[in-house]
């Protein structure tokens, strides 16, 4: 398929090949040991073998296609080894193809848009605009993980930006811009953090419930600690008519889960800690108000961080990812009394996401796993605290010569006194358990 020959006068290596076309044009290569020109002849074998077979070449011949020069390519190409690349995709900058890409997803929410642009960022801050995407590697995809990592953002943030990158590099060899995405092979499941887990309790929630003077803030802690929703997305998009008074039930809508077939809404009750808000929020609704919140639904505004101030005005130090340890709150109070099944139709997610991200070990599951034991553990403490010391050893020597070692104390078969019998009872006190 191809012949190598050193030509010792030009200090070069030349490669034969016979091309499907049946010619047999030569390469040359400079610079390079006899070891690699080998490696580059049976690349170059590859490539003849597939195109004469109808097959396509194994990954590790693709890859290095990938990252000849755009004059080796163009040989390559000439000799009939490698198809020629569109002409517009010959020379794709990373920011070109991820501009490209952004624009065309008239399907992603503003949320999600945002979350784009902060991976598109932090890719073009990295490797440059100008860089071809054709020539970032697996390598360089391990080099940017460890970037984001030295940023010091947390280990989901990283998994969640890389994950973006690589949807980024996937929609690439869908349109065969690139041979193989270098981010494949990176961790992009996001896994929960057991350390930003906080069980709110009821008396914590209802102290800042009480310090809020505003019937829609407390509307939407209520919402998010007792009805299980997310912040602001669902408690936002809660309309009046949503609350079914007839049925005691409230139809959530949720925008994480519309893309799901029959997921774009849920039932939930309408739970007793809920009734007198929502009473309230739709008999003072003006004709014409759809909404059950209304003046804070500019979705520029962050909640989080005046969520954060009435906290701290009820004299409680803010704890992690505020709204959400509220909804897992609820999730797990409601798994003490309902099945999981149940519990996670309430709250639009799955038995397994929940054991991950939600359910948490409160400390009243440690009251209860004591019981009615609190009373008898006091009993044995005391007990145990008040009972008279051993008497010392005394370290006296025997009379016959004896020592310690070869003597028996049995009490046992001799009885309490069994020691005495044997000579020792003076000089080697009897012990006895306590």
């Amino acid at each position: 398929m191809a012949s190598l020959q050193w030509e010792a006068g030009k200090k070069r290596w030349k490669v034969q090949v016979c091309c499907p076309n049946g010619r047999r044009p030569s390469l040359y290569l400079k610079g390079v040991s006899e070891s690699r020109a080998r490696q580059i002849v049976g690349y170059i074998e590859e490539l003849a073998a597939a195109i004469k077979n109808g097959r396509k070449p194994d990954e590790e011949t693709l890859a290095w296609v990938e990252l000849q020069p755009e004059r080796a390519r163009a040989r390559l190409e000439k000799l009939g080894l490698v198809e020629k690349r569109p002409e517009s995709h010959s020379a794709v900058t990373l920011k070109e193809w991820i501009d490209r890409y952004i624009e065309t997803r008239s399907d992603v929410k503003p949320s999600t848009r945002l979350i784009y642009d902060d991976a598109r960022q932090k890719l073009l801050d990295y490797f440059g605009e100008d860089r071809q995407l054709r020539s970032i590697t697996a390598g360089d995809a391990d080099e940017f993980r460890l970037h984001l990592v030295g940023l010091g953002l947390a280990e989901n943030t990283v998994r969640r930006r890389t994950g973006i990158a690589k949807q980024f590099f996937r929609a690439a060899v869908r349109k065969k811009v690139i041979a193989d995405n270098p981010f494949a092979d990176q961790k992009t499941c996001v896994h929960g953090n057991d350390k930003r887990k906080v069980f709110i309790d009821r008396e914590t929630i209802q102290k800042v419930i009480d310090q809020t003077p505003d019937r829609e803030w407390k509307l939407l802690i209520a919402l998010a600690r007792f009805g299980g929703l997310r912040t602001p997305s669902e408690s936002l998009a809660l309309r009046i008519a949503d609350v079914d008074w007839d049925g005691m039930k409230i139809t959530v809508r949720s925008s994480k889960t519309e893309r799901f077939e029959d997921k774009a809404t849920r039932t939930i009750p309408l739970f007793p800690e809920l009734e007198d808000l929502l009473l309230t929020a739709c008999t003072d609704a003006k004709p014409g108000d759809e909404f059950v919140i209304r003046k804070h639904r500019d979705t520029r505004a962050n909640l989080r961080t005046q969520f954060c101030r009435i906290i701290r005005a009820a004299k409680l130090e803010p704890w992690t990812r505020p709204f959400h340890n509220l909804r897992a709150s609820r999730q797990t109070e409601l798994a003490e009394t309902f099945p999981g099944h149940v519990v996670c139709t309430w709250m639009g997610n799955s038995q397994a996401v929940a054991q991950e991200h939600y359910l948490t070990v409160t400390p009243e599951h440690f009251r209860k796993a004591r019981g009615g034991a609190a009373e008898g553990t006091k009993k044995v403490v005391q007990k145990v605290v008040h009972s008279p010391a051993p008497p010392e050893r005394m370290e006296q020597n025997p009379t016959d010569g004896s020592t310690p070692e070869n003597r028996v104390c049995d009490p046992v078969r001799g009885g309490v006194n069994s020691c005495d019998n044997n000579g020792l009872g003076e000089s080697w006190p009897a012990r006895t358990r306590t």
